[in-house]
């Protein structure tokens, strides 16, 4: 699947292309700046990611992705939505959206647990990457780093 975490202004993704149980197909872009937002997307079914990328650039309600419990029903998906005003975490299975409060770090997908673990003991976002790369047999090199201000690069092919 993939780890995306986010720290201090940095959102960190690894690059894995997912296909399923077959072996990676290349490198993909998992987060973008959309507008003033940070998105980091991820998703387990193949193809889904870029589902919920022209869902929101088209900016339509989330009433169009949910039943009628309020959960998305058509798309599944975790995603990190960074705004000015704060950090919002999307999945699938919730109510929209849940708002982190002060928390100072978040991280969705596959490695997350690894990815949270260590933020918790200060690592940044992209060492919280390396972390989970190095544990979660889902995500993979290089690292992709986002900031708010449009600026991105890729770190290296492994961490020593």
């Amino acid at each position: 699947m993939t780890t995306i975490a986010y720290r201090a202004g940095i959102m960190a993704s690894d690059t894995r292309g997912y296909s399923g149980d077959r072996p990676p197909f290349g490198r993909r872009k998992k987060v973008r700046l959309m507008g003033d937002d940070l998105l980091g997307i991820s998703s387990s079914v193949v193809g889904q990611s870029d589902c919920f990328l022209q869902w929101y650039e088209a900016d339509l309600p989330p009433e169009v992705l949910q039943d009628s419990l309020g959960h998305f029903a058509k798309i599944s998906f975790a995603a990190l939505l960074v705004k000015p005003d704060g950090v919002m975490y999307l999945y699938d299975n919730s109510s929209w959206p849940t708002r982190s409060e002060g928390v100072p770090f978040f991280a969705v997908g596959s490695g997350q647990d690894f990815a949270m673990g260590a933020m918790a003991y200060g690592a940044p976002a992209i060492g919280a990457i390396h972390m989970a790369i190095s544990m979660d047999p889902w995500s993979g090199y290089p690292i992709a780093g986002m900031k708010h201000d449009g600026t991105e690069w890729l770190v290296g092919a492994s961490c020593g």
